[in-house]
Parts: structure tokens; C-alpha cells; sequence
């Protein structure tokens, strides 16, 4: 309870639930499937018109049809946009731009690009360090300094997708962790500055949520469920459990939230040990099964050893 209370959700108990009404719209980046779609779909549950970017333009149109059936009261409005191009936020904006009777109040800057191999096995001409260098720090950089001024005038959110791993330093994913802490501190250093902003002005309008999801199914990440993160009960959720939580702590008001009590607890634990023990976990969690067999069969008599002592310790006490 105590863990969940300071990872998942810390309050801002001064601000109201975030309401919509004719001319709020949600802005939601990487919206064509995981998280992204599971986001929209809760959105107009409460009735937020949308703006859908994404660049896959069959997914995107086929889940906007879809959610347009589900709730015909509200506006949606796709654009088909590779945030990976340099100049993809200026037209991002210019475009959203031309819409007629648009209040953006809630961005959530969700796209984003996996890569778990070995930072020196990672091909360069697969542009992966470019696209997460994007996506995870000039994409969501950008859209909040363009648009956070122009909604101090009225109750908003961003909201940032980073992830449980944006916590600690981690082999084999080294660049998604660390442009995800890109994120993080971002995300934590401006929510102070804005609250700062909001106390001079007796206002309380933007608030920032920090979202700190871990391992998610039905995501960008699943070419990677042979890692044996993905094979853990408990700390796996699908994309619809994350989304669920983050869209509730979005409207809330709330500055933090990390979906599934085991990864609160993940968070807290691997930022008490050494670093080195960190950095052993994680190697083996994105390493597949037959990697982890192999590591462990290699120290096999240390193994053995562990767990004797561990056995006798548990009999002795």
C-alpha cells in the first residue's frame, strides 16, 4: 500500500477531475495500437474528442471507424504523421492548426521505439538510436513547449509515457533507458516549474503526469517476448490494464503513476542495490531462455552453492 502511494499516484489534492466538454480534445501520439489505442479507446469513454498521429495510416483510419461507432457524439480527427522526421513536429502542429474549434486539453506523448539488443550489436542502419532519440526526447520536448502556454487559460494534462526502466541504468536496452530518463527527468523538473507558475498566478490548470509503465503485451515491444521479462507473472499487463490506470491518474490530476503494484515494487527495489546487481538483473530479464539457461548452466557450482546456503539459512531461522 505505502509502495503504491508513492510510485503509482501522488495527488495534487487541489485540482479537480478533468472534465470534457464540446471543444476539448485529447492529443495522442503513437495512437494506432498499444497503449497508444487502449489510451483512445478510454478517452471517449469520457468523451474527449481526439487528434490520432500516427504513421501507420490502415490502423489509425480502422481504429478511428471503430471508435467512431462506439461513441458518434464525439469528433475525431486522424493524422498520418512519422514522428521520426526531422521536421515532423512543426507539421504536426501546423496541420493541427487548421482545425476549427479545438482545445487541446490533454497531450499524451505515448509514441515511442523499442530496441533491447547490445548497444554494440545494434545495426546503425536501422536508424533504431535516431528514432528513440526522437520520439522519447525532441517529439515530446517540442509539443510541450509549443503547447503548454496556450493552456495555462484553462484545466489541462500532459501526460508522458516513459517507463519503469527509465529508473535504472540497464545492458541490452542502454539507449530506450536512457532516453526514457530523458523523459523522466524531464517530465519531473517541469511539473515543479509549472506548479511554481500555477502558485503565482492562483491557478492550478496544467498538471504533468509522469507514466511509468513496465513490461506491456500487445505493444511495439512484443517482437521481443522471447525475453524472459515478458515470461514473468505479475509484472507483465496487457496494454488495456496500463492504459486503464493512466487515463484514470490523467484525469485525476495525479503527477505519478506506475501500473501493477509489481512493478512499483521493481522500481523501488532496484534503485536500493548496488548497481551492479542492477545491471546483472537486467541483462538477464531482456535475455531470452535459452540465454539465461546458458549463463546459468556456465555457473552452475556457484548456483548450487547459492541455494545451499539459502536452503540452510531458511532452516536455521
Amino acid at each position: 500500500m505505502a509502495i503504491g502511494y508513492l510510485f503509482s499516484s501522488k495527488r495534487s489534492l487541489r485540482r479537480l477531475t478533468l472534465l470534457a466538454n464540446k471543444s476539448s480534445y485529447a492529443l495522442v501520439t503513437g495512437a494506432s495500437s498499444g497503449i497508444g489505442a487502449q489510451i483512445c479507446r478510454h478517452l471517449i469513454q469520457h468523451d474527449f474528442n481526439l487528434i490520432m498521429v500516427a504513421r501507420s495510416e490502415t490502423k489509425l483510419h480502422t481504429l478511428a471507424d471503430e471508435l467512431r461507432q462506439i461513441n458518434d457524439k464525439i469528433n475525431i480527427h486522424t493524422i498520418i504523421q512519422d514522428l521520426t522526421e526531422y521536421n515532423a513536429v512543426e507539421n504536426l502542429i501546423n496541420r493541427i492548426d487548421t482545425l476549427k474549434n479545438v482545445n487541446i486539453d490533454i497531450i499524451i506523448n505515448n509514441a515511442g521505439r523499442g530496441c533491447t539488443k547490445p548497444f554494440f550489436q545494434t545495426s546503425t542502419s536501422g536508424m533504431a538510436y535516431e528514432q528513440m532519440i526522437a520520439l522519447h526526447i525532441r517529439v515530446p520536448t517540442l509539443l510541450i513547449r509549443h503547447y503548454v502556454p496556450k493552456m495555462l487559460d484553462r484545466p489541462s494534462r500532459i501526460v508522458n509515457i516513459s517507463s519503469e526502466i527509465s529508473y535504472m541504468s540497464s545492458p541490452r536496452a542502454a539507449m530506450y533507458a536512457s532516453t526514457k530518463a530523458f523523459l523522466t527527468q524531464l517530465t519531473t523538473s517541469l511539473d515543479y516549474e509549472i506548479e511554481q507558475f500555477n502558485d503565482s498566478n492562483s491557478k492550478n490548470n496544467v498538471s504533468l503526469l509522469l507514466a511509468t509503465p513496465g513490461p506491456t503485451l500487445n505493444t511495439e515491444f512484443d517482437h521481443h517476448d522471447d525475453s524472459v521479462v515478458f515470461r514473468l507473472p505479475f509484472v507483465t499487463l496487457t496494454a488495456e490494464q496500463v492504459a486503464s490506470q493512466i487515463v484514470d491518474a490523467c484525469l485525476r490530476g495525479d503527477r505519478f503513476c506506475t501500473p501493477g503494484w509489481a512493478n512499483q515494487l521493481t522500481i523501488w527495489l532496484m534503485t536500493k542495490v548496488p548497481l551492479n546487481f542492477t545491471h546483472l538483473v537486467c541483462w538477464l530479464l531482456w535475455a531470452s531462455w535459452s540465454e539465461v539457461k546458458q549463463w546459468l548452466y556456465e555457473r552452475r557450482h556457484l548456483v548450487i552453492v547459492c541455494f545451499n546456503l539459502i536452503f540452510f539459512l531458511f532452516v536455521l531461522t
